[in-house]
C-alpha cells in the first residue's frame, strides 16, 4: 500500500467532522477496513476522524485492532495533522497480535485532554511507525475506534 491513504467509514460517508456544541462531550466512533494482504509503509495514513473545533480536544479513546501482522514488527502511531503534529502515541505493537489500545490523558503524557485544543478540520490519523509485510490472512480486516471529544 506504499504511500496510500485508507479512509474510515466516517470519511467515506462524508461525516468525518461531527459538530459538537461548546461545553459538551460527544462520542465519535467508526471503523476502517484494511484490504487483504496489505503491506504497510511508514508513508501510509489511516484517516480516522476530524476534530470538530473551534477549541476541541480528545478526552479518551479506544482503538480495537485485529491481528494485522504475523509478528514482523508492525507498529502504529496516533497523530494529528497540525502544522507541527502532535504524536499522541508512537510505536504501539498491539496491532501485531490484536487487542485494544486505550488512549487516556495519563497514558498519552498530557497530550490528550485539555493539553491540545484543536481548531476544526484537523484529522486524527493512524500511521505505521514501522513498516510490515502482508497483513495476516487473505481477508480484509477491520480496525474499530471510539473516542470521546469535547468542545470548550
Amino acid at each position: 500500500m506504499a504511500a496510500g491513504t485508507v479512509l474510515s467509514n466516517l470519511f467515506l460517508a462524508g461525516q468525518q467532522n461531527k459538530s459538537i456544541p461548546p461545553g459538551t462531550i460527544s462520542p465519535v466512533y467508526g471503523s476502517i477496513v484494511i484490504p487483504a494482504n496489505t503491506s504497510f509503509a511508514t508513508t501510509d495514513v489511516l484517516e480516522l476522524f476530524q476534530m470538530p473545533g473551534p477549541s476541541s480536544h480528545i478526552v479518551s479513546g479506544y482503538i480495537h485492532f485485529p491481528a494485522l501482522d504475523a509478528g514482523v514488527g508492525l507498529t502504529f502511531s496516533l497523530t494529528d495533522t497540525l502544522a507541527t503534529p502532535t504524536v499522541i502515541f508512537t510505536g504501539n505493537t498491539v496491532a501485531q497480535a490484536g487487542g485494544v489500545v486505550v488512549v487516556m490523558s495519563a497514558a498519552a503524557l498530557g497530550k490528550v485532554g485539555a493539553a491540545v485544543a484543536y481548531p476544526g478540520g484537523i484529522n486524527i490519523n493512524l500511521v505505521p511507525s514501522h513498516a510490515s509485510t502482508n497483513t495476516t490472512g487473505a481477508s480484509a480486516l477491520t480496525i474499530w475506534f471510539e473516542f470521546e471529544t469535547a468542545n470548550d
